[in-house]
């Protein structure tokens, strides 16, 4: 059996990557965590492309397609420890960086996002790209999830990794194949809707033939705007269009059915007059268990597209698999790292005065106090749509917070090392996504830091923009935007009151007063409909960020 459609409970992840290297003399698991890696990635001197997540892509390990694949525990994402680690091997002694392409799931995009900022902070060559590709016109791009398109995207991303081209040309073009991809999820109750049994039991390919059309009919403009009016979020075919299709089987559908409804797909299209240049059929991916397949759809926007994905490749789930000679299974490759992990963050960037560091250390105080007394405040607002526990996770990560700063283990005369402590501290105490989502802010503010000089003087504007730095994260590994009601709507609106009042001239503590007074107003517009309370995250955002000013405001009050 095909080791991406067994079930996971059945098995153990590392007993199938095991397997998979029985069948595969060409590639091989790193000693640390579930990585498969190909045999001969240091002789390559092509940027390596990454993946990995929930989902299983070990089979598309091979030349010509991933370098890597990063497999979590189960249906889990991978570790940001794992994630980095396996990022720091591949950059050893390797100048052309590295891609890592991620399906755009929450726990995938967040822990691979942690690993991303660190490695940045090690100046190490990196670039992530979310892949969301699922369908909905409804809802904007940054809503989608990932599902069987990323198969394609990691081809193409291959294929230009071996013509040569530079990480920044194979991001860009990728970046635009993800622009013009989608995909769909179909269950056999989609055949079934409004549908007589008797007529069902006849002929499913009828059903199949009607909801073919659907599938299609809903993303077909007839009379489509002018391309510059387009919103971009939206996904149409017209006339003419060429596209690759890519039929998914989860396993749900005999291959009868399966190669059925193909050919309707194909029939509709032909009357629709869009022209289908590439198709693929069969089991590329496992996805959700309810979901039976996926149909992804790629508009070919560039020739180049079509020499990617033709050209050949060394991946045996995108060709016939390369058979092992022996069943035995391959002695697993030793990471070449002398320093494994970084134990204490390193000194990097502008050095704040003794005074100074005092004030971030009793602001941090303050922050610590605030989230400890509003402990049971944030579980009650919590109890709505989560564990009722957030208030908890924080203040645990408070004491232990609390707990170091007490025992002076925690450097802060500079402020790149000081938040890269807070980001590996909080991952570790909140957990979960709250967790993440704290690890990536502190990391990306840390590496704001980091990248200025140590001569530098640390300015309000320097402040500011490693707050922008964090927003940014934020949006991009939490796929979130302003205004949808998250954590993020602070932080964002925060940096935004702040740039503004600064600009205008204003003294910073006053600046940043109304930027946390903006925060708070807009954490309590963070309640949705049938919500008795506002986000959480949202609302500890304001919480912290008020004890913050205050304790700013203690030291250095306004003369």
């Amino acid at each position: 059996m095909d080791c991406k459609i067994i079930e996971v409970s059945n098995t153990t992840t590392e007993d199938c990557l095991k397997g998979l290297t029985c069948a595969n003399e060409e590639i091989a698991l790193f000693d640390f965590g579930n990585v498969v890696v190909q045999k001969d990635y240091s002789q390559n001197v092509s940027v390596r492309i990454i993946s990995g997540g929930s989902n299983f892509f070990g089979e598309y390990v091979g030349r010509g397609m991933l370098t890597a694949s990063i497999q979590g525990e189960g249906s889990l994402a991978p570790t940001s420890k794992v994630v980095l680690r396996t990022i720091r091997e591949l950059s050893l002694n390797h100048v052309n960086g590295s891609l890592i392409i991620v399906p755009a799931n929450t726990g995938d995009l967040l822990n691979f996002g942690v690993a991303t900022e660190r490695a940045l902070n090690d100046k190490i060559q990196v670039k992530l790209l979310a892949v969301g590709d699922n369908f909905d016109n409804k809802l904007p791009r940054i809503h989608r999830y990932g599902l069987s398109g990323v198969v394609l995207v990691h081809k193409i991303a291959g294929n230009l990794s071996e013509e040569g081209k530079s990480l920044n040309e194979i991001y860009s073009f990728c970046e635009q194949v993800v622009k013009n991809i989608v995909s769909f999820e179909i269950i056999s109750s989609d055949f079934d809707k409004n549908k007589d049994d008797t007529i069902n039991k006849l002929s499913k390919g009828g059903a199949k033939k009607i909801f073919a059309k659907k599938i299609i009919t809903h993303i077909y403009n007839q009379h489509p705007v002018e391309s510059e009016q387009i919103i971009d979020e939206k996904f149409c075919l017209k006339t003419q269009d060429r596209i690759i299709l890519l039929l998914n089987n989860n396993g749900g559908m005999g291959k009868s059915e399966e190669y059925m409804l193909f050919k309707k797909l194909l029939s509709v299209l032909e009357q629709l007059d869009i022209v289908v240049e590439r198709f693929y059929t069969g089991s590329f991916l496992k996805c959700n268990q309810k979901v039976e397949v996926t149909l992804t759809i790629l508009k070919n926007f560039d020739p180049q597209v079509l020499i990617s994905l033709d050209d050949s490749c060394r991946a045996p789930g995108w060709r016939e698999a390369y058979q092992h000679s022996s069943l035995s299974f391959t002695n697993p490759l030793t990471g070449n790292l002398r320093r494994r992990d970084r134990l204490t963050p390193p000194i990097r960037g502008p050095k704040l005065s003794n005074r100074e560091a005092n004030v971030l250390l009793l602001s941090t105080h303050f922050a610590c106090d605030a989230l400890i007394s509003c402990e049971q405040q944030l579980n009650a607002i919590d109890s709505g749509v989560g564990d009722g526990d957030a208030g908890t996770r924080l203040k645990y990560a408070a004491l232990v917070l609390l707990k170091r700063m007490n025992a002076d283990k925690l450097v802060s005369n500079y402020p790149f090392t000081f938040f890269e402590s807070l980001s590996k501290l909080l991952e570790a105490t909140v957990g979960g996504t709250a967790g993440c989502i704290y690890s990536i802010l502190f990391e990306a503010a840390g590496n704001c830091f980091g990248n200025f000089c140590e001569y530098d003087e640390v300015t309000p504007f320097m402040w500011l923009k490693s707050l922008e730095a964090a927003g940014r994260a934020l949006k991009r590994y939490g796929n979130v935007d302003f205004g949808e009601g998250t954590m993020y709507d602070p932080i964002y609106i925060c940096g935004e009151t702040v740039r503004l009042e600064l600009e205008a001239g204003k003294h910073y503590i006053e600046a940043f007063g109304k930027g946390v007074a903006a925060a708070e107003e807009i954490a309590q517009k963070t309640k949705k409909r049938k919500q008795k309370y506002p986000d959480s995250g949202a609302h500890a955002v304001g919480i912290w960020m008020r004890a913050v000013v205050e304790g700013v405001k203690l030291r250095c009050p306004i003369e």
